[in-house]
């Protein structure tokens, strides 16, 4: 299952169990439906990942998602953190993201957190590396 919420620094999207191809290419359609509606507008935006409760993918699914993570980075996606709970996943979207265009992505171990989403999103609002995170919403380094 797949999930994609507009938010006011880009997107949040959510993966859930073991994604078929089929669903995949509904997940790039809507992606692509999405970066074809900013007409080519140069604006920055970021990502939230959610795969904590992702099982691995298959390689057709992972070609596409790499794909299509290209097309997003070439239409403006700078920062996105991946939040992932299985170290397969984790293997997974490391070789993924290499080639992409992508030099903004952090991935955050759920298991190293106690809220992982929330030092996600504190990278992909406000450029807080995951491992400055504070609970307290502190951090001792902040890059833009």
């Amino acid at each position: 299952m797949h999930e994609t919420t507009p938010t006011e620094y880009g997107y949040q999207m959510r993966f859930t169990s073991f994604i078929e191809l089929d669903e995949m290419r509904e997940w790039a359609s809507a992606v692509r439906s999405q970066l074809a509606a900013t007409d080519g507008a140069e604006t920055t935006w970021h990502c939230l990942v959610d795969m904590r409760e992702l099982d691995a993918m298959s390689p057709q699914s992972r070609e596409l998602m790499t794909d299509v993570k290209s097309e997003c980075h070439d239409c403006g996606l700078d920062r996105v953190a991946t939040v992932v709970s299985e170290a397969t996943v984790r293997l997974q979207f490391t070789q993924m993201s290499r080639g992409t265009g992508g030099e903004s992505e952090r991935f955050v171990p759920a298991d190293q957190y106690d809220d992982a989403l929330a030092a996600g999103e504190a990278w992909v609002r406000d450029g807080v590396e995951p491992d400055q995170w504070t609970p307290d919403g502190g951090s001792s380094e902040v890059r833009a």
